[in-house]
């Protein structure tokens, strides 16, 4: 009967620890809840597990764009034609008697930095060169040959854009992105060393819009740095270009034109990667 005795309290003994413990664990300030606060202080990972809960919650998003926050990317920001006024056409015209006003075009292809200032809002500016350097042209017939100059044109272009990521999931990033360009473009032909006209041509254009499309991420291959764009969008244009000509004997003309227009455009399509324009970009 002792030993009965002896080992009903024990047992009892132990459960009555048992529920002690469950219950101080359960109420806010008990032992273990003091217990891990302290493992939190000394930053002892070893001491115990916590289960999933707020903290899990808190962590941010897991896909390849919000990984690229803080962080600034190079690359190719798309291409746009400058306009300007032909000066080497109108000069041709006015040595053959036959003054005229024409318009050349040259493209400038934007490279230049993102940045995302938080998961959603970023900024694009971006800058484009073009210079056509001079050369010479040499028509051929059985009677005569023709040489003729080439006058070198240059284009800049400057780009803004303000990106938005409106969903982000995987490797995929929805974004719509304002933007506006601005570009400029000038050619020269001086003939007044053989008396002949000194003609300048030069032209400006400004588009402002929005597009909206996809950032893909190749993060399924591992590189999440590198991503390719591809979107469609609305523009509005605005062109001017001039030509101005000084003719020893006969004063200076000029010629001005100024257009506005409205389109829908398609920008840096992913498959462009294959083609002669890679529309990537590579966050460091």
């Amino acid at each position: 009967m002792k030993k009965l005795t002896f080992s009903m309290m024990a047992l009892g003994a132990t459960l009555l620890a048992s529920t002690s413990v469950f219950a101080q664990a359960a109420l806010p300030g008990g032992v273990a809840d003091q217990g891990s606060a302290t493992v939190a202080a000394t930053g002892n990972t070893t001491a115990g597990m916590g289960l999933p809960g707020p903290q899990a919650a808190a962590v941010a998003g897991d896909s390849d764009h919000d990984m690229m926050v803080g962080s600034f990317a190079l690359g190719y920001l798309g291409r746009r034609s400058i306009p300007f006024g032909d000066a080497a056409a109108a000069a041709a015209a006015i040595v053959g008697g036959a003054p005229a006003a024409a318009a050349g075009s040259t493209q400038a292809p934007i490279i230049g930095a993102r940045y995302w200032i938080d998961p959603v809002v970023g900024l694009d500016a971006g800058v484009g060169f073009s210079f056509l350097g001079d050369g010479k042209t040499k028509d051929e017939s059985p009677t005569q040959t023709v040489e003729s100059e080439l006058a070198p044109v240059t284009g800049f272009l400057v780009h803004v854009g303000l990106p938005l990521a409106l969903s982000n999931t995987g490797h995929f990033s929805f974004q719509v992105i304002p933007e506006a360009n601005v570009g400029y473009a000038t050619q020269t032909v001086d003939l007044t060393a053989n008396q002949g006209p000194e003609v300048k041509g030069h032209g400006l254009a400004f588009d402002i819009g929005a597009r909206g499309g996809a950032e893909i991420h190749f993060g399924f291959i591992g590189v999440p740095q590198l991503s390719l764009q591809g979107s469609i969008g609305l523009l509005y244009r605005l062109e001017q270009w001039q030509i101005k000509a000084t003719v020893p004997g006969a004063g200076t003309t000029t010629h001005t034109e100024t257009r506005g227009s409205f389109t829908t455009t398609v920008y840096d399509n992913p498959w462009n990667i294959f083609t002669s324009n890679v529309a990537a970009l590579y966050y460091f």
